[in-house]
Formats: C-alpha cells, structure tokens, sequence
C-alpha cells in the first residue's frame, strides 16, 4: 500500500518548513508565516492584445503549485526502533517541482491567419538590476537541467534525512522529477504551434525565486503578426508584463488545519508573527 508522506501543503515545501508526518501525533499549536510573491503591477493589464494575438498572464500563487501529478512514489528502508530489523515500504511524496522557481500560467489566442510558432519568439524576465534577461525554461531545459534544479536537491536531501537507510535515492527522485516534468504543460518550447483561430494555456517557469519575480517585467519578445505568403516573418510585436511584489500571510493550526490559511496582516501580527 502507498502512503502519502505529506498532509501539510504546498507551502510547506516551497519554503523549506518541517510538513506534517501522516499518523503521527503533534501538540496544537499556531505557526504564522509570510512570503513576498509576485502580482501584476495596478497598471498592468493581465489580458492584452496586438495585431491578432491575446497573451492573457497570470502568476500563480505558491499554494497553485501543488498538482496530483506531482505525488510520485518513492521506495524507503525503515530500520526499525531498537533493533537490526529493516523493512521495505513505498511512500508517495509529493515533490515540489517548482521550488524556488516562479511558474506563469498564460493563455495564448491566436487570431491572425498563420500559425503561431513559439520558437519565432523567446520569453523572458527582465530585471531592472540588470542588463541580462532569464529566459524562461521549457520541457527541454526542465530536462537537462534537472539535477541542478533546487526541487532535486531538496527532495533526495529530505529523503535522506527520513530515511537514511534508503537506497538509490538520487536515482528515484531524478525519475520522478523527470515524470512530472513529461506532465506539465508548458505553453513555451521549440516544437509548440498555435494554430489560427485557437488558443492555447500553459506554464512558463522562470530559474527564479518568487521573491525576485516580483522586481521585473516579463517580457514576450518577437511574437510573430504577420507572415508573406511563404511563411517568413515580415512583422513583429511585443508584450510587456511589470510585476511587483505583494506580501501574504499565512497561519497554520495543528491538529485542525490541512493546509496554510491566508490571513490579514493586523491577524498575523496578533499572533506574534514578525
């Protein structure tokens, strides 16, 4: 039988803090916590349109970051308490894929009459700081850099600390990761076409953390308008997104809460958060 090691949400993971233990007992009490996420800027408008394309872009909150997909299984040792007996168990843990990363959902309509091809175009957070865009990742780079993503490191770190006698971690948590991976939907990469009169949503994820994606632009850079009748790109447009920063907060009760509740700020400071 598989068990879910986690009852905590996704919070919990994004931000590093202890989850919950499914069966095990715990004394009430009330954590408080806040993170700094992205939001569009007041005067930017999440749906804008030029020369027959709709980019509509919506930063996802941290707690939209857990999916069912990203529960895979993993096959741990358990010693057992004060003695030499080992025993076999599958968990199912649910790994947090974008972890100290930033995911966009965006929605592309295509009204022109050619198809949309995203490899015409690239898409890309600009920071103010400075003068070098991040690109955004897509399946192929989410693939090939996939030991050096901090979901890695943190899922086999986590693993090994629970249960250390566990073998091939490593390995397990770099299939698992590359599962997830095949199940997102990302609405950037080489091979994605938008055919006319149809639109398409996905994920675009950015090597960042949703701390920085809130001091930036995102930007959709060479969109293809117009083509001449053997396909070429003879026009271009752009689109512009500023984001800004925008603090929540969040409690937590144990024993009664499943997941991070949001929260005022005057609640948050009531309950001794700083």
């Amino acid at each position: 039988m598989i068990k879910n090691i986690f009852t905590a949400g996704v919070l919990a993971l994004s931000t590093g803090l202890l989850p919950l233990i499914q069966g095990c007992a715990v004394t009430p009490s009330v954590q408080y916590m806040k993170r700094t996420e992205p939001a569009l800027a007041d005067q930017t408008k999440a749906k804008q349109v030029n020369q027959g394309i709709t980019i509509s872009l919506k930063p996802l909150e941290s707690r939209e970051y857990s999916h069912p997909d990203f529960k895979q299984p993993v096959n741990v040792i358990r010693k057992g308490l004060g003695s030499d007996n080992f025993s076999k168990e599958t968990l199912e843990f649910n790994y947090p894929i974008f972890r100290d990363m930033t995911a966009i959902e965006v929605t592309i309509i295509n009204n022109t009459d050619h198809i949309l091809r995203m490899r015409d175009s690239r898409v890309a957070f600009i920071d103010p700081d400075s003068d070098e865009p991040v690109m955004a990742y897509d399946k192929e780079n989410m693939t090939e850099y996939l030991t050096e993503l901090p979901s890695f490191k943190y899922s086999a770190d986590y693993i090994k600390g629970s249960y250390p006698y566990t073998e091939d971690v490593n390995d397990q948590v770099e299939k698992a990761l590359k599962n997830i991976i095949k199940k997102i939907k990302f609405i950037n990469g080489f091979n994605k076409e938008i055919m006319p009169g149809m639109k398409q949503t996905g994920v675009i994820v950015f090597p960042i953390s949703l701390e920085k994606a809130g001091e930036g632009k995102i930007s959709f850079i060479d969109m293809a308008a117009k083509t001449d009748a053997a396909g070429n790109v003879t026009e271009k447009v752009r689109f512009d997104y500023i984001v800004q920063p925008l603090l929540k907060y969040f409690k937590m009760e144990q024993g009664k809460d499943a997941d991070w509740v949001e929260i005022e700020e005057s609640v948050y400071k009531a309950g001794g958060g700083k």
